[in-house]
């Protein structure tokens, strides 16, 4: 017997028309008792009785031929099925179709190689092979191709496929009472002239999805929330200019809690699954940030991040195999430190500013309690006339500050530095200082930034010098930012996250409308690590040890490559930015009790 292909080759379509009553009638009814299978497709159809459901395009496949099928639902149980051979979509195999078709079903390739009784490698293989053929990178891509242009073989339930008019016909087929395919009769007069099927539609547009892990629990919540809203902006005004070569990008957010690093993974793990084209990270809880990474690692997506902890880049540049798709677009922590010491001794020296003594106490995070970096701060504060009095270790939250504020007391330094990002640790401290003040110069780092920091804190903050090395400009670029934030969410940004993860966003953007596709990770990557781009918190090279953004002037001299190290001090309720010199600076004014 001939194969299908060569024996309706003369046949430009076989038909077979269903009645109300359940008759089909067919001029070709040797076909169809050859595969009654078509004709329960038929009845199946006619069973649905979903208003939206009323015509079905799928493929149909035998041997080494392929048909394009089409059902089309008629008034009061009729329907009508029409089929005409075609060449295989794209050169894909059966076998190709049928991994496919079970790929679109959102099946792993564990479950496929059940389903088609093949091995996981060979599974494997196919999922290459279509890729390649369709011209995707992913295999949402090549999802995408085949809902678009109807390139699913007719299948078995049990898929993501089911929820879609398509899938609801395959579980109509396969469920009891669909009934044997009846009597076939050859119609004594002609059946209704044939329609050919409406081309394919093109694919959609795979939107480019962007995956997000921000602290929206617990600690650091309201910073999460700015957060997410900075990027969300960016995706807002990208998509209303057209998206990225007319892709829509879409934002997929995961929320986790910095003390819970179980959680964050968890977070990683289910964006793994949800097939992203890049990552972005606030930050996560201490001394966990590389296991993050490594896990994120693992999915090859460019993984863009604000952990500040050392770490990170440390990480990167001595596996740059392993973590080479990873940026951290701001400088380290520990430029926090010698920022202090720069800062202090520009006071001293200006003369704003008279210390009681030249000693200075640092209050750490345990992240920066490094040696190299504790031998660093020594060498830089007595290269500018300071003494170290002394160093105190503070874990993330719970800071037994009632100890901090005895050894302020005691070694009655002229500046402290307090290292901690967690608003409500610094607002412990300050309201204790308040109660028992010194002359010392208190300075602190980036809690401030979080957008209603003085509303919450109050009149004890006044006086405190704070930095941060991921701030908004006062400019006209940061400024209008500062509008349409406001416009869109009713509140302020705040001095830091919202504007830098506006921006984060705005590099992914940059570089995937370099490349030819998002999901061309390595491509997106190499791009990533030569382009310069001046966003809403300055200027980015990601070009630092282990891929990490610089600051200026800890780490450059050329501001345009740069965050700028901003330096506020509160006063009379408002922060004022006070340095560097490159930038439109107040006045420091010297708080009462350090005169």
């Amino acid at each position: 017997m001939r194969p299908e292909a060569e024996r309706f080759l003369d046949v430009r379509t076989v038909r077979a028309v269903r009645d109300g009553q359940g008759a089909v009638r067919t001029s070709v009814p040797e076909f169809f008792e050859r595969h009654p299978e078509l004709l329960r497709h038929l009845h199946a159809a006619a069973s649905l009785h979903e208003p939206e459901a009323t015509e079905f395009d799928y493929l149909w496949a035998r041997d080494t031929a392929v048909w394009r099928a089409r059902i089309e639902v008629t008034e009061r149980d009729g329907a009508l099925l029409d089929l005409h051979p075609i060449d295989s979509p794209y050169g894909l195999t059966t076998r190709e179709l049928q991994v496919l078709t079970l790929l679109a079903g959102g099946l792993t390739n564990v479950t496929i190689a059940e389903r088609l009784g093949a091995t996981r490698r060979t599974v494997a293989t196919h999922v290459e092979h279509i890729l390649a053929k369709v011209g995707q990178e992913t295999r949402a891509g090549a999802a995408a191709v085949a809902l678009g242009r109807d390139l699913l073989l007719a299948a078995d339930p049990g898929t993501a496929l089911d929820a879609l008019p398509i899938g609801r016909l395959w579980a109509a087929v396969h469920a009891d009472g669909t009934g044997p395919p009846g009597a076939l009769t050859v119609p004594a007069e002609p059946l209704p002239p044939y329609r050919p099927p409406t081309p394919p539609r093109p694919a959609r547009r795979r939107p480019i999805r962007l995956g997000s892990i921000y602290p929206l629990d617990g600690h650091g919540a309201d910073d999460g929330r700015t957060m997410r809203r900075g990027a969300d902006l960016a995706v807002h005004e990208l998509n209303a200019r057209g998206g990225i070569g007319g892709r829509p990008i879409e934002h997929v957010v995961l929320p986790t809690d910095i003390t819970d690093p179980r959680r964050t993974l968890e977070s990683v793990d289910r964006l793994l699954d949800s097939d992203v084209d890049a990552i972005t990270l606030g930050y996560v809880a201490p001394h966990h940030e590389v296991q993050v990474l490594e896990r994120a690692a693992e999915h090859g997506s460019p993984l863009l991040h604000t952990m500040v902890s050392p770490a990170g880049p440390a990480s990167v540049a001595a596996d740059p195999r392993r973590l080479g798709q990873t940026f951290q677009i701001c400088a380290g922590e520990d430029a926090y430190g010698a920022g202090f010491i720069r800062t202090v001794t520009g006071l001293r020296d200006a003369g704003g500013w008279r210390p009681h003594n030249r000693r200075l106490l640092f209050v750490l995070r345990d992240t920066m309690a490094g040696e190299q970096n504790l031998l660093r701060l020594q060498r830089l504060a007595q290269a500018s006339g300071w003494e170290v009095a002394g160093v105190l270790q503070v874990s993330n939250v719970g800071v037994g500050w009632a100890e901090v504020l005895d050894t302020v007391h005691r070694e009655d330094p002229a500046a402290v530095l307090l290292t901690t990002y967690i608003e409500g640790e610094l607002l412990a401290f300050l309201r204790a200082f308040s109660a028992a003040p010194s002359p010392s110069l208190l300075c602190t780092v980036w809690a401030p930034s979080v957008p209603g920091f003085l509303t919450r804190v109050g009149e004890v903050a006044d006086g405190l010098v704070w930095s941060t090395v991921i701030g908004v400009y006062d400019d006209a670029i940061g400024a209008a930012f500062a509008r349409r934030y406001l416009e869109r969410y009713g509140t302020g940004p705040g001095r830091a996250s919202a504007g830098i993860h506006y921006d984060m966003t705005h590099l992914l953007a940059s570089a995937w409308s370099q490349v030819r596709h998002p999901w061309a990770f390595e491509e997106v990557t190499r791009v990533l690590r030569t382009m310069v781009h001046r966003g809403v918190a300055g200027g980015y090279s990601l070009s630092g040890e282990g891929q990490r953004g610089l600051a200026y002037p800890d780490d450059t001299r050329d501001a345009s490559l740069a965050h700028a190290h901003l330096v506020y001090q509160v006063q009379g309720g408002r922060h004022r930015l006070i340095g560097p010199d490159t930038h439109d600076a107040t006045a420091f004014r010297a708080p009462v009790r350090t005169k």
